[in-house]
């Protein structure tokens, strides 16, 4: 984005369509970092860079620019903000002041009040602070909380779901991997929600975690998640170890098409990245069943069907 859209030169005429502002973090959890973090927590963000319009009145989100100028004149286009109201802005000071107080609290009654506020932020801290000190709380209400399309605070709970291998939630669980919904990072939602189902999952959760762990790619760490919480399940759950491992058998990936168009670069690549995923279904399969079997130097579909028969 810096390299292109924010340093083109055909942006000047733009300049002053919007009031630009930086948000930088440097994790030192400083009192200027935090202040940060709670910007980046109201807006959901979770990964870098973001580029966004947004409403000075109220601090939503009216557009994500997308990182080309043509993108960016299409979000300028009908964007309508409101007035800028005092009472607005004193209210989201507030918001801001009480999530840092949730923050630096003793004790979690603070957080438990207000962990389904309407503020992102507050939220966000709220959430934070039970995750931390009284997670059987977060979970009393994990799915409300999940319902709620917002990156961080799914990816929270699920991490607490996953930590605690909470029954229950098998469902809920599935159905954030199949569809995140408005997510800013849908990838690491999915990811969040596949690696706790290793640990709440059932054996119905094996069909979508291998559907993912066959297709997300080498280059995706939900591939590989997948894998491992098919694993874990086997490992939980005697009763789906068949199908557990039948799965897993079917999950290793396709080669690449030898007579697909694309670059040589980036057909080694990817054939690199179907190999990556393929010898580590491998290598979960053999810790599973403690049988070793041999694995090819390349991944191709002969070499695949010799994989598969020899686990069949």
């Amino acid at each position: 984005m810096e390299r292109g859209l924010l340093s083109s030169p055909d942006l000047a005429p733009h300049y002053d369509d919007v009031v630009w502002f930086y948000l930088y973090q440097d994790f030192t959890h400083s009192e200027r970092d935090l202040a940060a973090e709670r910007v980046a927590l109201r807006f959901g963000i979770s990964s870098w860079p973001q580029h966004l319009l947004v409403d000075p009145a109220d601090l939503s989100i009216l557009a994500s620019t997308g990182r080309s100028l043509e993108s960016f004149r299409a979000s300028l286009v009908d964007v309508e903000v409101g007035d800028v109201a005092e009472p607005g802005l004193e209210e989201l000071r507030r918001s801001d002041a009480l999530a840092a107080r949730i923050r630096a609290a003793e004790g979690t009654d603070l957080a438990d009040e207000h962990l389904q506020h309407p503020d992102p932020t507050v939220r966000m801290r709220a959430a934070e602070r039970l995750a931390a000190d009284r997670p059987e709380r977060l979970v009393e209400r994990a799915r409300a909380l999940l319902a709620i399309e917002h990156d961080q605070l799914r990816i929270l709970v699920c991490r607490t779901l996953g930590a605690r291998g909470s029954e229950g939630f098998a469902r809920t669980l599935e159905s954030l991997l199949a569809d995140p919904g408005e997510s800013r990072n849908p990838n690491v939602v999915r990811i969040s929600a596949a690696r706790a189902l290793g640990a709440c999952g059932d054996a119905r959760s094996l069909e979508p975690l291998a559907h993912h762990a066959a297709t997300a790619g080498g280059f995706n760490a939900l591939s590989l998640v997948s894998v491992d919480s098919i694993a874990a399940i086997h490992a939980r759950l005697p009763a789906s170890r068949e199908r557990a491992l039948a799965l897993l058998v079917r999950s290793f990936p396709a080669p690449v098409d030898p007579d697909a168009e694309m670059p040589a670069a980036a057909r080694e690549r990817e054939t690199r990245a179907a190999l990556r995923i393929a010898a580590h279904i491998h290598g979960t399969l053999e810790a599973l069943t403690g049988v070793e079997r041999p694995f090819p130097e390349v991944w191709n579909a002969r070499s695949r069907g010799a994989v598969v028969d020899s686990w069949r």
